[in-house]
């Protein structure tokens, strides 16, 4: 089984398709979250930016943005919107658990839906890892997830594309490679099939960027594992 429900993303953004969790305008609540956690000064990268509604906006509001996704025809698109809304924006395509080694160093990085894409414990540790890896010392990740609290079927992430993780599993993958600051409740977006809840989780950069479990976490790492 592949780590994300398609590795096809492109398909996906073809032509005028727009997949069912793209925002169709920007998540205001969201985007305060991360204007609440930046400053103009910074230099901040946007996972999973798709359509980049969230990206042109916080441009807008005077962030130094990069949109990024794993999808170029998604990154042509973005691109087009930005010029189309009056914006200058860096459009790149970054795919996050195979990087090039010329993507840059960033203070802040976001996603929206990105890292909840990834259906198991191992490719979501990576994840974390490979977004350590392209910040500063010190440097924010802010990520809004699906929540297993979400009154559907915990068992069946794949019946409407999104997983929906505990706080537990969060840790998990976070922990070795990030201090959790802040996290608190969201919604994913306005529209009614996109008004699911999420963990929205404000991360910092270990200093010395190792992994350190803890007795406990380490034990449900292995309860986890096959016999």
């Amino acid at each position: 089984m592949n780590a994300q429900l398609t590795d096809n993303w492109n398909k996906l953004y073809q032509n005028d398709n727009i997949p069912p969790w793209e925002d169709l305008e920007y998540n205001s609540k969201f985007c305060e979250f991360v204007i609440q956690n930046s400053t103009p000064e910074m230099q901040i990268l946007e996972l999973g930016a798709g359509l980049g509604h969230n990206a042109i906006y916080l441009a807008k509001a005077g962030l130094q943005v990069t949109a990024s996704d794993v999808s170029t025809n998604a990154m042509a698109r973005c691109k087009a919107f930005a010029e189309n809304s009056g914006v200058t924006l860096n459009c790149r395509t970054i795919d996050i658990l195979n990087l090039s080694g010329n993507e840059g160093e960033f203070h802040l990085i976001y996603e929206k839906g990105c890292w909840h894409t990834f259906f198991d414990d191992w490719s979501r540790t990576r994840f974390a890892e490979r977004v350590a890896s392209l910040l500063t010392d010190n440097g924010l990740w802010i990520s809004a997830s699906g929540s297993a609290d979400n009154d559907d079927d915990p068992d069946d992430p794949y019946l409407i594309t999104y997983p929906r993780l505990t706080l537990l599993q969060i840790a998990l993958a976070s922990e070795g490679y990030f201090e959790a600051k802040k996290i608190q409740k969201g919604l994913y977006g306005d529209r009614e099939n996109n008004r699911f809840l999420t963990w929205e989780c404000l991360f910092q950069k270990r200093a010395n960027n190792r992994v350190k479990l803890t007795a406990n976490s380490a034990a449900v790492s292995r309860s986890q594992c096959p016999a």
